[in-house]
C-alpha cells in the first residue's frame, strides 16, 4: 500500500510553483510522524496544515480563474469540503488516544486523491490551451 503522507513525483502537475507547494503539504504531514511530540505540537501541526492548506487553494483557485478554468465552481466545492475536512480534524480530541496520525493519513489521502484527479484535469486543461508548457 501506498503510503499516503509520502511525497511522490506522480503528484507533478508541472507548474513548478503549484508542485512546490503540494510538496510543502505532504511535508508538513510528515511532521506527525515524529517520536514524542505530544499534544500541543501535534496541534500545532494540524493548524500549520491547515493555515498552508487554505493558502495553497486559495492560490491554485487564482491561477484557474486567471485562465478562465470552466471547471473552477466544481473545483471551488471540493477545495471547501478539503478545508472543512481539515478543520473538522483540529476541533478532534480523539487524536489524544494516538489516532492523529491515522487522521492525517486520511486527511493525506484525500488531498492525494484530489492532487491526482481534479489538479491534473486542470493542468491538463492548461496545457490543452497553451498556458502551460508539456511536461
Amino acid at each position: 500500500m501506498t503510503d499516503s503522507i509520502q511525497w511522490s513525483s506522480d503528484y507533478e502537475v508541472g507548474n513548478t510553483d503549484i508542485d512546490a507547494q503540494h510538496q510543502w503539504l505532504f511535508e508538513i504531514a510528515q511532521k506527525i510522524r515524529e517520536p514524542g511530540l505530544g499534544i500541543d505540537k501535534e496541534k500545532e501541526i494540524l493548524k500549520e496544515l491547515y493555515n498552508y492548506t487554505s493558502i495553497h487553494f486559495k492560490k491554485e483557485e487564482e491561477l484557474m480563474q486567471s485562465v478562465g478554468y470552466p471547471d473552477l465552481l466544481e473545483h471551488l466545492e471540493y477545495h471547501q469540503l478539503l478545508i472543512k475536512n481539515l478543520d473538522d480534524l483540529t476541533m478532534i480530541d480523539e487524536y489524544k488516544r494516538g489516532g492523529l496520525e491515522h487522521l492525517v493519513e486520511l486527511l493525506m489521502k484525500w488531498i492525494r486523491e484530489h492532487i491526482l484527479n481534479q489538479d491534473m484535469a486542470f493542468f491538463n486543461y492548461m496545457r490543452e490551451h497553451q498556458t502551460l508548457p508539456e511536461r
